[in-house]
């Protein structure tokens, strides 16, 4: 094997040239000296490495590389070091074989310790390193420049608390979510997914705060690395729920014609689809009657609220989170109510009659819907629960008037059909 045989570092390849020269005529005090200031050089950044070794293991997530890699480049950078004394010793002595000795020991340890930097480089790059999220990513972006030293903390911490303040509003909505009636059964398989997700995800962010208390920047690395993989899968969940949370095909209520998902109209005969409640087009369904009236799926869920109210079995927070569940949706019926349009023609003046009744009766059971929850609202102020019985009972006569409507509407379409 060649002795001065070049290694993996061009810093210690300088070493080996030298010790080339000064092996063709050692008695060459100038070629000695240089020989010495790459030692001395060599010596240094051995150091370095050592240093930035260190640092990389504090912002190192508890991998099974970051265990095992500390005891591999003790022991290369011992053999580092005795290299550098056979070198040295070869300066005075002239023994050739620890020029030899030293050099291929100096190349071995070298590789090593090169080849550790390697794998936990490899390493880091399989980490989970960008969001789909723009705020995420740049949280993350910022996190790492100041465990790298490259940001002030300062520069995090806005940055931080902004994401935190995003986090328990996101949580807030999430609970409301969790609260609100299922209409897929998927939709009951991936909550508990999407709240593992949000769960890790304030773990990932409760990580990195704790930097500013104790400085240790490997809280900044495995808080990035948390909450990028729980992002990423919450992200997944979220895209999914809106998927199958869009607006199913639904079939007409007169005429059976399935109709896109979100159809004001039936395309094939003209009847208004029934969703402008604000409640889903399922829960617009008769499900039973109680006293006479219309049940749904929602309303009974707030009947219940109320009931609940003034037996004293729901607290005023619990009441008011069912009641604005509620309100958001009729709000949106109401919205959806206003962009129907009339129709232009009708068959006959029987029709007219009837269609147009059922517009206005569409018309008054939106608006008495609302109505009936701005009642059930000003029971937070004046705390008189006659506004939580009226609410209800303006509530019901609206679902009345749109159920009236649904049936005018489709008389009319059987007359039309008849002619």
């Amino acid at each position: 094997m060649d002795p001065f045989e070049l290694s993996i570092s061009p810093y210690f390849n300088d070493v080996i040239r030298a010790a080339q020269i000064v092996d063709c005529d050692p008695t060459q005090e100038e070629n000695m000296r240089d020989f010495a200031e790459q030692l001395e050089f060599i010596a240094k950044f051995a150091q370095y490495l050592s240093q930035q070794f260190n640092e990389a293991l504090k912002i190192r997530p508890n991998t099974e590389l970051t265990k095992e890699a500390p005891g591999r480049f003790k022991n290369a950078l011992k053999l580092f070091t005795n290299a550098i004394s056979q070198l040295n010793s070869y300066r005075k002595t002239q023994n050739r074989q620890e020029l030899i000795d030293g050099l291929d020991q100096g190349r071995k340890a070298l590789k090593d310790m090169l080849g550790i930097f390697d794998e936990m480089r490899a390493e880091e790059e399989a980490f989970p390193q960008f969001s789909d999220s723009p705020y995420i990513q740049e949280l993350v972006r910022v996190a790492t420049g100041v465990a790298k030293n490259q940001y002030p903390p300062d520069a995090l911490k806005g940055k931080l608390d902004w994401m935190q303040e995003r986090y328990q509003e996101f949580c807030r909505d999430f609970q409301e979510i969790k609260k609100s009636p299922k209409e897929s059964e998927e939709i009951d398989t991936l909550i508990p997914v999407a709240e593992k997700a949000l769960e890790h995800m304030g773990v990932g962010l409760n990580m990195m705060m704790r930097f500013f208390k104790d400085r240790d920047r490997t809280n900044l690395k495995e808080g990035c690395a948390v909450l990028l993989q729980s992002s990423e899968r919450l992200m997944k969940v979220q895209k999914r729920l809106m998927t199958i949370s869009v607006a199913q095909p639904a079939a007409c209520p007169k005429c059976s014609t399935i109709n896109p998902g979100g159809s004001k109209t039936c395309q094939n005969c003209g009847a208004i689809m029934p969703e402008v409640i604000g409640l889903s087009k399922q829960t617009m369904e008769l499900r039973e009657q109680q006293a006479g009236r219309p049940s749904y799926t929602y309303l009974a869920r707030l009947e219940g609220a109320v009931e609940g109210r003034l037996q004293n079995y729901l607290s005023d927070s619990e009441l008011k989170e069912q009641i604005e569940a509620f309100a958001k949706r009729a709000e949106k019926g109401r919205r959806d109510f206003e962009q129907i349009k009339k129709p232009e023609s009708y068959p006959d003046e029987e029709s007219q009659k009837m269609l147009e009744r059922s517009y206005a009766l569409l018309d008054a059971g939106t608006k008495k819907i609302l109505e009936g929850v701005a009642q059930l609202r000003n029971f937070f102020s004046s705390e008189d629960r006659d506004d939580l019985v009226k609410g209800l009972e303006t509530i019901y006569s609206g679902a009345d008037d749109i159920t009236a409507s649904q049936e005018f509407s489709q008389t009319a379409s059987a007359a039309a059909d008849s002619i």
